[in-house]
Protein backbone atom coordinates (compact mmCIF):
# COMPACT_ATOMS: atom_id res chain seq x y z
CA UNK A 1 0.00 0.00 0.00
CA UNK A 2 1.35 3.23 -0.66
CA UNK A 3 2.46 6.18 1.93
CA UNK A 4 -0.13 8.80 2.70
CA UNK A 5 0.11 11.66 1.45
CA UNK A 6 1.37 14.30 3.32
CA UNK A 7 -0.36 17.64 4.08
CA UNK A 8 0.18 20.56 2.40
CA UNK A 9 0.56 22.25 6.08
CA UNK A 10 3.34 20.06 6.63
CA UNK A 11 5.19 20.21 3.94
CA UNK A 12 5.65 23.94 4.05
CA UNK A 13 6.70 23.09 7.82
CA UNK A 14 9.49 20.68 6.51
CA UNK A 15 9.96 22.27 3.15
CA UNK A 16 9.29 19.32 1.05
CA UNK A 17 7.09 22.19 -0.59
CA UNK A 18 10.26 23.75 -1.74
CA UNK A 19 12.08 20.33 -2.79
CA UNK A 20 8.94 19.08 -4.79
CA UNK A 21 7.06 21.90 -5.96
CA UNK A 22 5.29 19.91 -8.39
CA UNK A 23 3.87 17.61 -6.10
CA UNK A 24 1.83 20.05 -4.12
CA UNK A 25 0.96 22.89 -7.39
CA UNK A 26 -2.64 22.90 -7.98
CA UNK A 27 -4.13 21.24 -5.33
CA UNK A 28 -4.64 20.63 -1.54
CA UNK A 29 -5.57 17.38 0.72
CA UNK A 30 -8.12 20.38 2.16
CA UNK A 31 -10.35 21.29 -0.58
CA UNK A 32 -13.60 21.34 0.04
CA UNK A 33 -13.56 22.62 3.56
CA UNK A 34 -13.49 26.29 3.17
CA UNK A 35 -16.95 26.19 4.21
CA UNK A 36 -17.06 27.96 7.54
CA UNK A 37 -18.37 26.41 10.82
CA UNK A 38 -22.17 27.76 10.88
CA UNK A 39 -24.25 27.88 13.35
CA UNK A 40 -24.98 24.62 16.06
CA UNK A 41 -27.17 21.99 14.61
CA UNK A 42 -30.79 21.33 15.88
CA UNK A 43 -29.67 18.28 17.38
CA UNK A 44 -27.42 20.43 20.33
CA UNK A 45 -29.22 21.52 23.71
CA UNK A 46 -29.25 25.26 24.50
CA UNK A 47 -26.19 25.11 26.57
CA UNK A 48 -24.44 23.05 24.06
CA UNK A 49 -25.11 25.69 21.04
CA UNK A 50 -23.74 28.34 23.27
CA UNK A 51 -20.66 25.99 23.75
CA UNK A 52 -20.40 25.56 19.93
CA UNK A 53 -20.73 29.50 19.58
CA UNK A 54 -17.83 29.79 22.02
CA UNK A 55 -15.60 27.25 20.12
CA UNK A 56 -16.70 29.16 16.76
CA UNK A 57 -15.62 32.15 17.88
CA UNK A 58 -12.30 31.64 20.15
CA UNK A 59 -11.20 29.33 17.20
CA UNK A 60 -11.24 31.04 14.07
CA UNK A 61 -9.43 28.31 12.00
CA UNK A 62 -12.68 25.68 12.74
CA UNK A 63 -14.44 25.20 9.62
CA UNK A 64 -17.15 23.33 8.81
CA UNK A 65 -14.84 19.75 8.45
CA UNK A 66 -14.17 20.14 12.18
CA UNK A 67 -18.42 20.03 13.00
CA UNK A 68 -18.47 16.60 14.68
CA UNK A 69 -15.50 17.27 16.49
CA UNK A 70 -16.90 20.49 17.45
CA UNK A 71 -20.39 19.12 18.52
CA UNK A 72 -18.57 16.71 20.88
CA UNK A 73 -16.62 19.22 22.28
CA UNK A 74 -19.90 21.62 22.87
CA UNK A 75 -21.43 18.21 24.61
CA UNK A 76 -18.53 17.85 27.09
CA UNK A 77 -18.38 21.85 28.02
CA UNK A 78 -21.95 22.20 28.57
CA UNK A 79 -21.58 19.15 31.11
CA UNK A 80 -18.87 20.34 32.63
CA UNK A 81 -20.17 24.18 32.86
CA UNK A 82 -23.34 22.75 33.85
CA UNK A 83 -21.01 20.84 36.92
CA UNK A 84 -22.28 17.21 35.62
CA UNK A 85 -18.88 16.42 33.81
CA UNK A 86 -17.01 13.34 35.47
CA UNK A 87 -13.67 12.74 35.35
CA UNK A 88 -13.77 10.59 32.33
CA UNK A 89 -15.66 13.44 30.42
CA UNK A 90 -12.94 16.37 31.77
CA UNK A 91 -10.29 13.98 30.20
CA UNK A 92 -12.06 13.48 26.84
CA UNK A 93 -12.87 17.44 26.69
CA UNK A 94 -8.70 18.10 27.05
CA UNK A 95 -8.24 15.36 24.49
CA UNK A 96 -10.86 17.41 22.16
CA UNK A 97 -9.51 20.38 23.16
CA UNK A 98 -6.45 19.54 22.07
CA UNK A 99 -7.02 17.77 18.59
CA UNK A 100 -9.09 21.24 17.98
CA UNK A 101 -5.58 23.17 18.68
CA UNK A 102 -7.59 25.19 21.62
CA UNK A 103 -4.55 24.27 24.18
CA UNK A 104 -1.29 26.56 24.44
CA UNK A 105 0.86 23.08 23.29
CA UNK A 106 -1.36 22.21 20.35
CA UNK A 107 -1.92 25.52 19.19
CA UNK A 108 1.38 25.80 17.39
CA UNK A 109 0.07 23.42 15.29
CA UNK A 110 -2.32 25.08 13.55
CA UNK A 111 -2.15 27.16 10.64
CA UNK A 112 -4.57 29.91 10.19
CA UNK A 113 -5.23 30.33 6.15
CA UNK A 114 -3.97 33.95 4.92
CA UNK A 115 -5.34 36.52 2.54
CA UNK A 116 -1.97 36.41 -0.03
CA UNK A 117 -2.04 32.73 -0.14
CA UNK A 118 -5.80 33.16 -1.33
CA UNK A 119 -5.17 35.93 -3.66
CA UNK A 120 -2.20 34.37 -4.86
CA UNK A 121 -4.09 31.23 -6.06
CA UNK A 122 -6.44 33.19 -7.78
CA UNK A 123 -4.28 35.28 -9.78
CA UNK A 124 -2.07 32.00 -10.47
CA UNK A 125 -5.97 29.96 -11.89
CA UNK A 126 -6.70 33.11 -14.36
CA UNK A 127 -3.72 34.80 -15.27
CA UNK A 128 -1.32 32.14 -15.75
Amino acid sequence: MPRPRTPIAKARATGAILNHPARYKGGSNTAGTAEPLGPPPNWLTPDQGAAWDDLASTLPWLNRSHSGIVGITANLMAQLQSGAASVTAMNLLRLCLGQLGATPADAQRVEMPSVEEEGDSLADKYFS
